[in-house]
């Protein structure tokens, strides 16, 4: 049998016999360095994603005509070493069992998964619609989902209530999303088979291909209801890689940047913004069930929002989401933004005339904002050299002597890109679209967020600025956590800002 576990605080030594009888690998979701145990950090994974990888590379790891059975610990808790024993001398007793067995702790968390058999390649998509979190939900699913015998194991000496959680969010709003992905799967499944769900058990063998061929039907869709730099990191990362998932839950106000981004996916419209987008303050469980209400329950879903702690991940964001889609990263080559992912090149117009600078100043939320008065010396900086300044707004507010446009869709700022020079702009999607998709030449204004995760890689015609101060990232959003300030200090100066325009310029326009 093969073991695999992630664990920070996993050291413990296997008896003789069980070293004769289990493989135990120790797996770690790293933030930076990746191999065949050291799996990708995605800020956007379930932990029952990290099931689904785990399982794949026990397999990746195994006689491909080999009856391995796997054992799999549940990703969101840290099982405590002296603990690890107790475990095995329970899965010792179902050894060479036929059964799909959920592990639980005394009052029903699901300690690990153990599969009597290798899956199909075709379904092992389908464990990343376990619970994670109730042992009896997911043993319904398993049962419905694999058509083999099921049962849970409770080990009543063991309680998973004070275990950390592996760096995912945790609480009563994330258990209630976590229970609701393997609800509505069990939910969707039974409709489409006119089957419910307890009756499972009695099902023919000859039935069974009928019963496969119907749940693999049922389509994949991710709920991906964030923001717009968000979604265009998610439309560039479906481009490059195979996936299970057909259609995208998104709010109306981003569905052109996924139509334009991911054309191939079937696009589900949320009436609902997003929280922190136009004035919405509410918390993640409000907000969950408010889309949970406009999503028909006729798929499989995803639930994309932050399930781990942003600021640790290294990852670039389009390599992020192409983990959530399926991808499986073991080495750096495999990466998204290393190698595969290619702005179109940048082709200097014709007619330079003066200088075209499109400048965008939103942020998301007000420290990725250059602050206002930054932003006026860089804007008389730059208008006294001459250059021609478009100014986007995100708002209607409005600069009479300069020349303001309103964000209005995806068709408008493709045009007032391509009819600029260069563009200046936040960590936010008018940036990421230039520098990604364009190929414009962009500086990236980076303030209490990371650039490796958000920033496209650097040339001629794109380069980042920030202050490199060691306190970003950081999870402000209205005030500096360490000063109390409006403003962070990590933007650059917009002597320094006007000093890339003049080098960009000067590069890309020797003679000019």
């Amino acid at each position: 049998m093969k073991i695999g576990i992630i664990n920070k605080r996993n050291k413990f030594v296997l008896d003789s016999v069980r070293r004769e009888r289990y493989f135990f690998y120790n797996f770690v979701i790293t933030n930076n360095e990746l191999s065949i145990l050291k799996i990708f950090n995605s800020t956007f994974s379930t932990p029952a994603r990290y099931i689904w990888e785990i399982y794949r590379r026990l397999s990746l790891m195994s006689n491909p005509n080999s009856d391995d059975s796997f054992f799999v610990f549940n990703p969101l808790y840290e099982i405590y070493p002296n603990h690890i024993n107790i475990i095995l001398s329970e899965i010792d007793k179902i050894y060479g069992s036929d059964h799909a067995i959920v592990f639980s702790d005394r009052i029903g968390r699901p300690i690990g998964y153990y599969f009597p058999r290798s899956l199909l390649p075709s379904e092992e998509r389908y464990l990343t619609l376990l619970s994670t979190v109730d042992s009896r939900k997911d043993n319904e699913f398993l049962s419905m989902f694999f058509l083999c015998p099921t049962e849970v194991i409770a080990i009543t000496s063991l309680s998973l209530y004070a275990s950390k959680h592996n760096d995912f969010y945790y609480d009563s709003d994330y258990h209630n999303v976590l229970k609701w992905i393997t609800e509505s799967a069990i939910g969707a499944l039974s409709k489409r088979l006119g089957i419910a769900s307890n009756d499972f058990g009695a099902i023919a063998p000859n039935e069974k291909n009928v019963i496969r061929r119907l749940r693999d039907s049922i389509p994949f869709t991710a709920i991906m209801p964030y923001h717009a730099g968000d979604v265009l990191f998610f439309g560039i990362a479906t481009k490059y890689i195979d996936t299970h998932i057909t259609k995208v839950a998104v709010s109306r106000i981003y569905i052109d940047i996924l139509s334009d981004m991911a054309s191939e996916l079937t696009s589900i419209s949320l009436d609902s913004y997003p929280p922190s987008r136009y004035a919405k303050n509410i918390t993640e469980t409000e907000y969950f069930y408010e889309i949970v209400s406009e999503i028909p329950q006729d798929s499989f879903y995803y639930y994309c929002r932050t399930l781990r702690k942003y600021s640790l991940s290294k990852f670039y964001l389009i390599d992020q989401f192409a983990f959530v889609l399926g991808a499986s990263f073991v080495n750096e080559g495999d990466l998204i933004s290393k190698t595969k992912h290619q702005p179109m090149q940048y082709k200097p117009p014709a007619d330079i005339g003066p200088f075209r600078i499109l400048l965008h100043f939103g942020g998301g939320w007000p420290l990725k904002v250059y602050p206002a008065e930054l932003q006026n010396r860089l804007i008389n900086l730059l208008s006294e050299r001459g250059y021609h300044l478009t100014i986007l707004l995100d708002s209607n507010m409005k600069l009479d002597e300069f020349n303001c446009v309103k964000f209005e869709n995806v068709h408008q700022l493709r045009n007032l890109l391509e009819s600029s020079h260069i563009l200046i702009g936040m960590d936010s999607f008018p940036c990421h679209f230039a520098a990604n998709v364009i190929g414009l030449p962009t500086i990236c204004l980076f303030a209490n967020t990371r650039p490796v995760n958000a920033d496209a890689r650097l040339s001629r015609t794109h380069i980042f600025l920030e202050n490199e101060l060691d306190c970003s990232p950081c999870a402000g959003v209205d005030r500096c956590p360490l000063n109390n300030k409006r403003e962070c200090k990590n933007f650059v100066s917009p002597e320094k800002v006007f000093s890339a325009v003049r080098d960009m310029l000067h590069i890309l326009y020797p003679n000019k």
